[in-house]
């Protein structure tokens, strides 16, 4: 070591040393980190990485190594053969480049650092036989294998630390072995060389030599740049390409705005901060945008999305925040100080997201129901305060005199009967505990009963009598409606067939029914069984049943009018485009909406309303059956104004099958 220390001391020019002692370190850590990111990559992309540390990783032993071999001075003339200069670059960049490649085939990574350490062996005495001197020069061979040894020892501890290590220390530790590779080499490798001068030098070339090796350090540094920049910009690409793919991970691609993994985030956030600390969540849910979709197609429906959301984010300031969770689901994040500015930012959102919207030459009214839950009075949990903001917002669904609901104690309870009753509800049919109720039909005109319409009625055993308008969207929900649904049609069909009479028998039949591809079998198989003939079976579909898949829907409808089975549009007038139903399929009756017959004693609008109606199914040659007729005025007007047939509690309640009197009604009603 001593003889080494003496060597670099003596022998050698002390600024070329440190200029090679520079580049040899800059280099180093470039090539490091160059084939620490060639780790990350697979296929041609780790080739091109491996490429450029073998350029690097040359560079530094070719440049370090000629640097400090010009700074030696061995008192001879020296000539420098450029064959075998150019030879020991092309083996430090092969050699080294081949050894990193190796690195990751070979069992041990060490295994490749010793072949790189070994190829800087081979560039350092290969560019000592292009260094020629005019002496007689004498090789010590402990120090020539002690040179080689160190180089592959230090380089297999380099690779070995790139491969291994995770702390962000690696690259400088590997770094440092990586020098010591290099330098360890070099000079060893020169205190084993002895040079007799056989003359004096003929003239002092020291200021030639240094500008050849300030030249040779330039252009090693300018190949370090060159592979620092690459290095920077593959950074910022990937920075760029991990931010592009967070964006798209926590943003929805359609509307632009947070999605629910963001959300979840900043309400984990919000909820640890500071006591005091106050934000609303506000559950929206876009009122008849299933309509509008399912009618005029997914382009119409991301267009009204897309503006709904900017309308909304308009009214929003900073630290408040828009997600879309849904299909037509969104949450909206509002800190805030007092209840009245809460109060006012809903009413803002409310409006906003039920103004009406130009797509093409239709007028979008989609409206929106709001559920409002806050931290941390109503909740102080992230999945609590979304579950009970939904809450409020189905409530505010279900309630036609508001738009916007807050969370109550109440509504958990209430979830809770829903959960209770969809789980008994499964149960029902095969328990005994459904029954169907009749509700007649009537000539209006004659008092004559045209038919009746079949009820489902559902007795729990803890609960009792469940209204219909409870349990039979619980049913559709939850999917039990096909079993309940099939149950009711083989029942009404059953009851019918022993009728005397020639009327009708008629059932509503949920939209969930007709999706289901075996519904028309369904229905032939209840009419075969119960020897009913098609002509005494009506099927009675919603308007907003229809719209949910009007395609789908008319070939059924179609399939069922083969069978010859009648099929009546219900619940008339309330749906979004009653007009244009009627003209997708040729209805055997309408059924006017209660609404309106329950208006028409006092208003004059609801009587204009019912009397076009009466005039279009003239037109139209097809009958009206009015629904809801409850006393003798609104039966009296119906009468007048030529409306064939009512249903309702001014004709009959429904009753159970065996106390249906199919031959007449009370005929004192009529006069």
């Amino acid at each position: 070591m001593q003889l080494i220390l003496l060597c670099i001391q003596n022998d050698h020019n002390p600024w070329l040393v440190a200029l090679a002692a520079a580049v040899c370190v800059a280099s180093a850590h470039v090539t490091v980190r160059l084939f620490q990111r060639s780790q990350k990559y697979q296929s041609r992309s780790q080739h091109g990485w491996l490429f450029l540390t073998g350029v690097a990783a040359g560079s530094a032993i070719w440049c370090t190594h000629f640097i400090a071999m010009l700074g030696y001075q061995p008192n001879a003339d020296v000539t420098i053969n450029p064959m075998f200069t150019g030879l020991s670059l092309l083996i430090a960049v092969v050699g080294t480049m081949t050894g990193f490649a190796l690195t990751n085939r070979l069992p041990r990574p060490e295994i490749g650092g010793a072949l790189v350490g070994f190829s800087i062996s081979a560039m350092h005495y290969v560019g000592m036989v292009a260094y020629a001197v005019e002496g007689l020069v004498l090789w010590n061979p402990s120090f020539v294998t002690a040179s080689v040894l160190m180089g592959a020892a230090f380089g297999a501890a380099a690779t070995s630390v790139c491969v291994f290590w995770t702390t962000p220390k690696a690259s400088w530790v590997a770094t440092a072995f990586l020098s010591l590779s290099i330098v360890s080499t070099h000079f060893t490798g020169m205190a084993a060389m002895n040079v007799q001068p056989f003359a004096a030098p003929q003239g002092d070339n020291s200021q030639d030599m240094l500008s050849l090796a300030v030249s040779i350090g330039g252009v090693g540094l300018l190949i370090i740049g060159i592979c620092v920049v690459s290095v920077i910009l593959d950074e910022e690409i990937r920075d760029e390409a991990t931010a592009k793919l967070r964006h798209m991970a926590l943003h929805d691609t359609l509307t632009g705005v947070p999605n629910r993994a963001f959300l979840t985030g900043e309400l984990e956030k919000l909820t640890q901060k500071s006591k005091g600390t106050q934000f609303a969540v506000i559950a929206i849910d876009m009122d008849r945008f299933k309509e509008i979709n399912d009618r005029y197609g997914h382009d119409t429906g991301d267009k009204v999305l897309v503006t709904t959301v900017r309308r909304i984010s308009n009214v929003l300031e900073k630290g408040e925040l828009l997600a879309r969770v849904g299909g037509d689901e969104f949450v909206v994040l509002i800190p805030f100080t007092s209840r009245e500015a809460l109060d006012q930012k809903i009413r803002d959102i409310l409006s906003a997201a039920s103004e009406t919207i130009r797509v093409r030459d239709f007028d979008a009214e989609t409206g929106a129901s709001l559920g409002v839950a806050i931290f941390p009075s109503d909740d102080e949990d992230v999945e609590g305060l979304m579950k009970k903001a939904d809450l409020a917002m189905y409530r505010a669904k279900e309630d036609q005199a508001s738009s916007v609901f807050h969370y109550l104690p109440h509504l958990d309870l209430a979830a809770r009967r829903q959960r209770e009753l969809a789980s008994d509800l499964r149960h029902a049919a095969k328990e005994n505990q459904l029954t169907v109720e009749y509700q007649v039909q009537t000539d209006i005109e004659t008092g004559t009963t045209v038919g009746y319409e079949a009820l489902l009625r559902w007795t729990h055993p803890e609960h009792g009598r469940i209204s219909p308008a409870e349990f039979i969207p619980l049913a559709e929900k939850t999917g039990s409606i096909l079993e309940i649904g099939a149950w009711v049609l083989e029942r009404a069909c059953s009851d019918a067939g022993i009728w005397s009479f020639e009327g009708r028998v008629a059932i509503n039949v949920s939209a969930v029914q007709f999706t289901d591809g075996d519904f028309d079998q369904i229905v032939e198989t209840a009419l075969w069984n119960s020897k009913l003939r098609p002509d005494q079976l009506e099927i009675e579909i919603t308007e907003t049943s229809i719209i949910r898949n009007l395609d789908q829907m008319v070939a059924c409808l179609n399939r069922l009018r083969a069978l010859g089975v009648t099929v009546a549009i219900d619940d008339f007038g309330t749906g979004y485009s009653s007009l244009a139903h009627l003209h997708s399929y040729a209805f055997d009756k309408i059924k006017l909406d209660r609404g309106f017959i329950q208006k028409i004693e006092h208003s004059t609008e609801s009587q204009a309303i019912v009397r076009a109606v009466l005039s279009l199914g003239a037109s139209l040659n097809i009958p009206i059956l009015a629904e809801g007729v409850e006393n003798e005025a609104q039966h009296a007007f119906l009468k007048s104004e030529g409306c064939l047939q009512g249903q309702g509690y001014f004709y009959g309640k429904p009753k159970p099958v065996e106390l249906c009197n199919v031959a007449a009604l009370d005929e004192e009603r009529y006069g």
